[in-house]
């Protein structure tokens, strides 16, 4: 019963959180005083990756005085797999940003790498739901990947169906609030 208890109490934790991210999603952002759109993601990202970083390098303290290898090495895998999943999302807070205007999309990914391409050269955009990555590509190959979480994608979901053949619902994005039509 008790296991019953934890598992629903961990599932309403994720559909909250998920709940909170494709919210923040939705919002509308407003121009720069440089005139472009700015998207980062959300505070979530940087919240959880502490959260776990600090819970993954909390396992080493089950180290001290642990005699039995099978345990140690369990409990280092462990130890290592959060402290990177920690970073990870740390990393996608702290790097990852869209920047947009009429006729560019500049993106960085989690590690700092940029890219830029124009509207009028898209050749293809994709969206993986595993990822949660839209992709999109100009006809040289140059791709720029954009994270369904980032605060305010709705405005750059706007401009995309705007501006090129392809929309939300043949790409199944996730639901966004309704259109604010630009002037």
């Amino acid at each position: 019963m008790e296991n019953l208890l934890l598992y629903g109490l961990i599932g309403i934790a994720v559909a909250v959180a998920l709940a909170f991210l494709n919210k923040a999603a939705s919002n509308q952002t407003t121009l720069n005083e440089f005139g472009w759109y700015e998207l980062r993601m959300n505070r979530l990202y940087q919240i959880v990756g502490v959260l776990v970083g600090i819970m993954g390098l909390s396992f080493l303290y089950l180290l001290i005085g642990e005699r039995d290898s099978a345990a140690f090495i369990t409990i280092v895998i462990l130890s290592l797999g959060f402290a990177y999943l920690g970073l990870y999302c740390w990393l996608w807070y702290r790097n990852h940003r869209v920047k947009f205007n009429e006729e560019t999309i500049k993106a960085s990914n989690a590690f700092g790498k940029s890219n830029s391409i124009k509207w009028s050269e898209i050749s293809k955009i994709s969206y993986n739901s595993f990822s949660g990555l839209i992709s999109v590509m100009d006809q040289q190959g140059a791709a720029v990947k954009i994270h369904q979480h980032l605060v305010g994608l709705n405005t750059f979901v706007e401009f995309m169906e705007q501006r090129t053949k392809w929309n939300a619902k043949d790409l199944k994005l996730p639901p966004t609030k309704p259109k604010q039509h630009f002037q």
